[in-house]
């Protein structure tokens, strides 16, 4: 086999370490084992879970490539205690390269490069070096004292600016906006033509009017809006009388 072919097969876990370790001890341990480990046994897990535990089981050597169940999984199963000894075995073996580094007090950023020469980036980089830390804390294994975590990526909570509204929509509102100013009040004064003013109050609550009266008063509204459309309109005839709007009928 070449180095590079065996670089190939180096997979690292990058699952929770603790969603491992939970598995074996309370989901294992607590229940019969069946020959396979399938999706079915695994329903309490989410579906993005469920691959990244069963590919861990795999190297880890617990589960075949066909999801049997192995022996060493069993073993496992047994205790807390006898899983640790399961998992030191193993990691002794797999973990060899990040053993001499933590042997050599090696810093943080040659840890990385460590799994970095197997392919690994990004948060996937990231999570499989939290799963290495944690099991060596847990196992016992030996541990540099500048090894460290990479930082999670800054997620950023700057809002994001709004796009302005097109000039028809913003036409519209500020049109909906002047209809509110008018329909605030329950006052409204007209000036007549002729000299003078009319004022009119409403006290009662449009949104409780039914049948003839809502026609009523809506057909008075829109009359009195229209009067005073027509009042601010330049006359073409000064000193002719001009015709009113259609009184609102009930």
């Amino acid at each position: 086999m070449t180095e590079d072919a065996g670089r190939e097969e180096w997979k690292a876990p990058y699952i929770a370490y603790s969603t491992l370790t939970n598995f074996i001890d309370q989901k294992c341990g607590s229940n019969p084992l069946p020959p396979r480990i399938d999706r079915s046994f695994l329903d309490n897990y989410s579906g993005s879970v469920q691959p990244l535990l069963l590919g861990a089981l795999r190297t880890i050597g617990l589960i075949g490539e066909d999801n049997r169940v192995l022996l060493t999984l069993r073993d496992a199963a047994r205790s807390p205690a006898t899983r640790k000894g399961v998992l030191r075995a193993w990691a002794e073996e797999f973990y060899k390269e990040q053993t001499v580094l933590a042997e050599q007090h090696a810093t943080s950023s040659m840890l990385q490069a460590s799994f970095a020469s197997h392919q690994y980036s990004g948060s996937t980089l990231r999570k499989a070096i939290v799963f290495y830390l944690s099991l060596v804390d847990d196992v016992g294994l030996p541990k540099s004292p500048h090894f460290k975590a990479p930082k999670q990526p800054a997620v950023s909570t700057r809002p994001r600016p709004k796009k302005a509204a097109p000039a028809s929509d913003q036409a519209d509102a500020a049109g909906t906006a002047d209809d509110a100013k008018a329909e605030d009040g329950d006052t409204m004064t007209l000036r007549l033509r002729s000299g003078g003013t009319i004022t009119v109050t409403v006290d009662v609550n449009p949104l409780k009017l039914k049948g003839t009266e809502r026609r009523f008063f809506y057909k008075l509204v829109d009359h009195l809006y229209s009067y005073e459309k027509l009042a601010a309109s330049p006359s073409p005839n000064a000193g002719v009388d001009q015709p009113t709007p259609e009184e609102p009928s009930t």
